[in-house]
């Protein structure tokens, strides 16, 4: 039996001047204590998020994040559109802090994008759902 411990920094960054967050999968599952923290302090207007997902009716949570976000600021992608630099374009401000749940794959192709979109590497925060692999690939990716 292999154990290992969280994956990756996750935790809200309090000093952010905005919060992406990008999930793949049940990754959203991960990110909505953090969504829902910032609501409760008055800060959605400060929070956007970008989740992933086969297809619309496989989309947890998506009801309550519609709610809880001003328009334009939930995005839902399904797997005919995968995640781009273009999905990115306005929701990346000064001062934004990237947290992405999700596979190593997932994780991987949002890292590529976000790399591309000029994302600083110390403003991005990953959680794996895959938290052994997740483990060996960032602690030797750094």
């Amino acid at each position: 039996v292999l154990v290992s411990g969280p994956a990756g920094s996750f935790g809200l960054v309090s000093d952010a001047g905005h919060h992406l967050f990008i999930a793949g999968g049940i990754g959203i599952a991960s990110l909505m204590g953090m969504i829902n923290a910032l609501n409760r302090q008055g800060k959605a207007n400060l929070t956007t998020v970008v989740q992933c997902v086969q297809s619309q009716d496989r989309a947890a949570f998506a009801d309550q994040l519609q709610n809880m976000l001003p328009k334009g600021q939930y995005v839902m992608l399904t797997k005919d559109t995968p995640i781009s630099k273009n999905h990115l374009e306005g929701k990346l401000q000064q001062g934004t802090h990237v947290y992405v749940s999700g596979s190593e794959t997932f994780l991987d192709a949002v890292e590529n994008v976000l790399a591309q979109a000029g994302v600083q590497r110390s403003n991005i925060h990953i959680k794996s759902i895959e938290p052994t692999v997740g483990l060996l690939k960032h602690l030797f990716k750094k």
